[in-house]
């Protein structure tokens, strides 16, 4: 059983709206990175082997990160290992993007390859947060039929306090919070797939070094963002401020590379196609 907790375990609901959110959070996860797809085959730019090599270095990238998080601050205080993560995050991720890019291996020779990259790049990360969600969910229905007791008993009073904290703040997010949160996974699709052309130009006009350390600099610019809003002004106000830099920073990278050239090259290329 528990053993005795230093206080009373606060009331925790998941209303209906909780319950809505976090499935619909789960469901368009999953579900955007799939549309993007859609949307690249019916102008038959979707390019399979870069939209691979995107999820991969993806994957690859954050679990080297997190492997040299715990090597280094292994006994830090869990707020400043997530402080040096979400700056060393940026320089594996794009450097991943960079060497994936660089070499013939991978075949991105397109724009249409670069937005594919992107795509797998991105849409690993919203399908990875789609599937918590669905997690989150499940825990919520779990909560409501079988009580706070499913999750706690057996367990020590410190780490029952966690679960009852975790529980209680997954219960409070409500259906508009969850909302935003879509439109913030849909906004860091947009800024994975810009930050993958960026590359992807600057290394034909021979620059990929710049594009690289541009890319760095704009990643860790909304990861610091994000977190000190988040810091001083809760849920709510890092999710609105991911939102808003995601998409200045899609408009920034467009205004960089020239975002209508780049539109053009993929529809050139589908009635260069469609003409064979």
């Amino acid at each position: 059983m528990v053993e005795s907790l230093p206080s009373p375990a606060p009331e925790i609901v998941f209303s209906t709206s909780s319950l809505l959110g976090w499935f619909l959070t789960g469901l368009l996860g999953v579900m955007l990175p799939l549309a993007a797809c859609y949307l690249m085959f019916r102008f038959r730019a979707l390019r399979m082997f870069p939209l691979t090599a995107g999820a991969v270095t993806y994957f690859l990238a954050t679990r080297f990160n997190d492997l040299t998080v715990n090597l280094l601050f292994f006994s830090a205080p869990p707020a400043s290992r997530a402080l040096f993560a979400a700056v060393t995050v940026c320089i594996f991720e794009e450097a991943g993007r960079y060497l994936t890019m660089r070499f013939p291996l991978t075949d991105v020779h397109s724009s249409a390859a670069a937005v594919c990259y992107g795509i797998g790049h991105g849409g690993l990360e919203c399908i990875i947060r789609g599937i918590q969600s669905f997690r989150v969910y499940g825990y919520g229905t779990t909560y409501n039929s079988e009580g706070l007791s499913y999750f706690t008993d057996g367990k020590s009073a410190e780490r029952a306090e966690q679960i009852i904290t975790n529980l209680q703040g997954y219960a409070e997010r409500g259906l508009p919070l969850s909302l935003m949160h879509i439109l913030n996974a849909g906004g860091n699709l947009c800024f994975h797939i810009a930050l993958s052309v960026l590359i992807y130009k600057k290394i034909q006009y021979g620059q990929g070094l710049q594009g690289l350390m541009i890319a760095i600099l704009l990643h860790d610019a909304i990861n610091e963002l994000y977190n000190i809003a988040g810091v001083t002004g809760g849920d709510w106000a890092a999710v609105s401020t991911g939102l808003l830099c995601a998409a200045g920073i899609t408009v920034l990278v467009c205004k960089l590379i020239g975002g209508r050239s780049v539109i053009g090259e993929i529809t050139d290329e589908q009635y260069a196609i469609s003409e064979e």
